[in-house]
């Protein structure tokens, strides 16, 4: 089977046209740019609390923001937990998120805890995610605010 010249010719602006947008697309031309983790700061760290401030920023355009610490070294006699605030209001954890944990849970070693909350845009600069730690017989080890998105297992 071959293609007459005439048939290309009718049909390249399409086929280009096509390519063109193809490439676009993979290289994610026009396509809004992706959130990332916000920047967070610990302050006041001690041996059993910290505190932890992250300015949202622009995640507030994804409409929730999930706000997860890290710690090492947590064994059957440890306890973690947090308490979250946005601009110094309490936040509502969503459902499945973990904001205590004891040793009697079983766990040991790396553990998290996680708060997932919504987070409306205002327009407003400054805005902040602060979190109260409590922690004993564990190390913190890391802080990260992100973009809330709903992953399915």
């Amino acid at each position: 089977m071959t293609m007459h010249a005439e048939s290309f010719r009718s049909r390249s602006p399409l086929v280009l046209r096509g390519a063109v947008r193809l490439v676009a697309l993979l290289s994610g031309f026009g396509a809004p740019a992706a959130l990332s983790a916000a920047e967070c700061e610990v302050r006041n760290l001690s041996f059993q609390t910290a505190q932890v401030v992250c300015a949202i920023g622009d995640l507030a355009e994804s409409g929730f923001v999930r706000l997860e610490t890290n710690f090492r070294g947590f064994h059957d006699d440890s306890e973690i937990a947090m308490e979250v605030r946005v601009d110094g209001a309490p936040v509502v954890c969503d459902p499945g998120g973990r904001v205590e944990l004891s040793g009697e849970s079983g766990e040991e070693g790396d553990v998290a805890l996680s708060c997932r909350f919504p987070v409306k845009p205002t327009g407003v600069a400054g805005r902040s995610v602060d979190a109260q730690l409590r922690f004993r017989h564990a190390d913190f080890a890391s802080v990260r605010l992100l973009p809330g998105a709903v992953t399915k297992p």
